[in-house]
């Protein structure tokens, strides 16, 4: 069995999500959870792992959109997508966290 090695707890969290790296590659993924310090996105194409990539991930609201821009690096492919952990904790963790808590609250 794999030995699980992350740090922080994850959210399941579906929303819409940009990952580049170099100035060609940009994939549109549907990420599948995310935590302060990673996430992983539900993707066909992969980037090598190691690779450094920027992320964007778009944030909707009740009454407004948000994009939230973040650099990483792909950590590793699984058969649905691939993780990234980023380079620093996201500081915009909080309001991503309450979207999270928002939308579960919603749909009970």
């Amino acid at each position: 069995m794999r030995e699980n090695k992350r740090r922080r707890s994850r959210l399941s969290f579906n929303t819409e999500v940009m990952v580049g790296a170099g100035s060609k590659e940009v994939l549109t993924c549907a990420s599948r959870d995310m935590s302060m310090n990673g996430m992983f996105v539900i993707t066909g194409e992969r980037l090598p792992v190691g690779a450094i990539c920027g992320v964007e991930i778009q944030m909707i609201g009740k009454s407004s959109n948000m994009r939230i821009r973040a650099r990483g690096v792909i950590a590793r492919h699984a058969s649905e997508g691939m993780g990234i952990a980023f380079q620093h904790d996201l500081e915009w963790w909080p309001i991503i966290e309450n979207t999270i808590l928002e939308q579960f609250e919603a749909l009970n």
